[in-house]
């Protein structure tokens, strides 16, 4: 039997800026707009063929919290280019585990926040590319989450997201 394996790819850092809160919606979930200002979408070592985009076009994503409070689901979307010149785009939904702690101090802009585990949120981006890029609409991805909390003192520290982002590659049994 063949299984699937993951084989590490990327690691995506997005740089956010603080919520827009939008408000409750008829569902009873709680949606907001959180805005990328800057970030890298970079290949890990060893992996090929090898990408490098530091530029992000625009990108954003349109966060709702369920009404029990306990996930966030995602909804970003976004592109991004290269030094080159090339750009492709970017979507990804994806889910965040609320009821952990350390989650609730980024999110609430605590003054002991810091940095999470891996794992506290997933996602399987998809993309839009053309070229030598093409690779990227070919293959299935998944992505593990942190929060990384920046050191500055006091209320509301500023924060970005990183996500290492893995191949789904097939076990094939000889």
């Amino acid at each position: 039997m063949s299984q699937a394996s993951l084989k590490p790819a990327f690691l995506l850092i997005a740089n956010l800026d603080k919520p827009i809160e939008i408000g409750q919606l008829s569902t009873g979930s709680t949606k907001s707009f959180v805005n990328v200002n800057s970030g890298s979408f970079k290949s890990l070592p060893g992996f090929t063929p090898a990408i490098d985009f530091t530029e992000i076009v625009v990108a954003g994503d349109w966060l709702t919290v369920d009404p029990d409070g306990q996930h966030a689901r995602l909804n970003v979307r976004g592109t991004i280019r290269d030094a080159e010149g090339h750009a492709i785009s970017l979507d990804y939904p994806g889910i965040l585990d609320l009821t952990d702690p350390d989650v609730a101090k980024v999110f609430s802009g605590s003054e002991d926040a810091k940095t999470t585990k891996w794992g506290i949120g997933f996602t399987t981006p998809t993309f839009g590319a053309s070229g030598k890029y093409k690779f990227l609409e070919d293959n299935v991805w998944v992505g593990s989450a942190r929060f990384v909390v920046k050191e500055v003192e006091g209320p509301g520290k500023p924060f970005s997201v990183e996500y290492t982002v893995s191949q789904v590659v097939a076990d094939r049994e000889e």
